[in-house]
């Protein structure tokens, strides 16, 4: 409740609109990640199955958003990792 009166009070006094479109498509894609992940099979050790769903978490969560181009920072960070990873070949 404090967040929304916070956002009200910002939009209201300064025409401020902190959000854009891409948080709720990030929100979404987090959302579904979150319940795909849910889903997996218990691995028969936790250590096993906490890394498992990270890297599931990690790669499903992280390419959707890559792909989808919904952070400009991340897609530039990913892009620089791969052009210095071919200027190593």
């Amino acid at each position: 409740i404090f967040n929304f009166v916070k956002y009200v009070f910002v939009y209201k006094k300064f025409g401020l609109q902190p959000f854009e479109i891409k948080h709720l498509y990030l929100l979404l894609i987090g959302l579904s990640t979150c319940f795909v992940s849910i889903w997996l099979p218990v691995a028969p050790h936790y250590i096993v199955d906490i890394i498992l769903r990270s890297l599931f978490i990690f790669l499903v969560f992280g390419l959707t958003v890559y792909y989808f181009r919904i952070s400009v920072d991340i897609n530039e960070r990913v892009d620089s990792f791969f052009v210095a990873i071919k200027k190593l070949r």
